[in-house]
Order: C-alpha cells, then sequence, then structure tokens
C-alpha cells in the first residue's frame, strides 16, 4: 500500500481524489432495480454446472 503523504506528493489533485472517494453501492437495490435473479443457487453449484 502506497502512504497516503506520498500519493499526495506525486499527484495532489489525482491522489486526493482517489484516496479520499467512495463509492457505496447496494446489493439488494441493485438487484431490486434491475431485476437480477442468479441462474444457480450458490457459487458452487455453478461451477458444478460449466
Amino acid at each position: 500500500m502506497i502512504p497516503r503523504w506520498l500519493v499526495r506528493l506525486t499527484v495532489p489533485y489525482l491522489g486526493c481524489l482517489l484516496m479520499d472517494t467512495t463509492t457505496r453501492v447496494s446489493h439488494a437495490k441493485a438487484t431490486r432495480d434491475l431485476g437480477w435473479i442468479p441462474v444457480h443457487r450458490s457459487a458452487p453449484d455453478g461451477l458444478k454446472a460449466r
């Protein structure tokens, strides 16, 4: 992991933007809004089906 101060020293604007920005996403909301339904019940079931 690169220290924050080093990033800010080399690329002030981009460093601050990348280190201080978070993107919060709700899996439940995305699933509901997009109407997505998984094809398999679990990851192991999906791998077996391959």
